[in-house]
């Protein structure tokens, strides 16, 4: 007997639809467990700091999304943000330490960290686009570089004041 068209193992059925959204599914079954478990799981201070502590995250993901459409990757972005988590955080410190107001520290360490940010990337961008290194292995290197650098500027050691 022959099979419908559209219908089968590759056509579609359930198990492909499921398939094709799996990460939908996925979803809704973590929120159904976790609404289940957790008392307090759909308040609005709970999702307020889910949507808080996320967004990061969010901001990292879209622009490495642009990054992975045009065929490329970045396996740095992680421990360049750290790095310019510590470098703005070391100087809102020093600055606060000598007595600048919060604000200013606040505004200068962000620019820091801004203008600390910029330096792997444009790095990268020049590895990859004019000496023709993959990506992968520009961004692996700059991985490491982000890396020890953050170390040893914090020494393992969170900084706050």
């Amino acid at each position: 007997m022959s099979r419908q068209s559209g219908r089968g193992l590759r056509g579609g059925g359930a198990l492909s639809y499921i398939g094709e959204r799996w990460s939908g599914f996925f979803l809704v079954f973590l929120l159904l467990v976790f609404s289940l478990v957790g008392k307090n799981f759909f308040t609005v201070k709970n999702l307020s700091n889910i949507l808080y502590f996320a967004t990061i995250y969010v901001l990292l993901a879209s622009g490495e999304t642009f990054v992975i459409i045009t065929g490329g990757i970045d396996l740095s972005v992680g421990f360049v943000m750290g790095l310019v988590m510590v470098v703005a955080a070391i100087v809102m410190r020093d600055l606060h330490a000598a007595g600048a107001a919060p604000a200013v520290s606040m505004i200068v360490g962000a620019l820091a960290g801004l203008a600390v940010g910029v330096l792997p990337g444009l790095i990268n961008g020049i590895l990859v686009a004019r000496f023709r290194v993959p990506p992968f292995i520009a961004t692996l290197g700059m991985y490491g570089v982000a890396n020890g650098v953050t170390l040893n500027l914090c020494q393992g050691f969170p900084i706050y004041f």
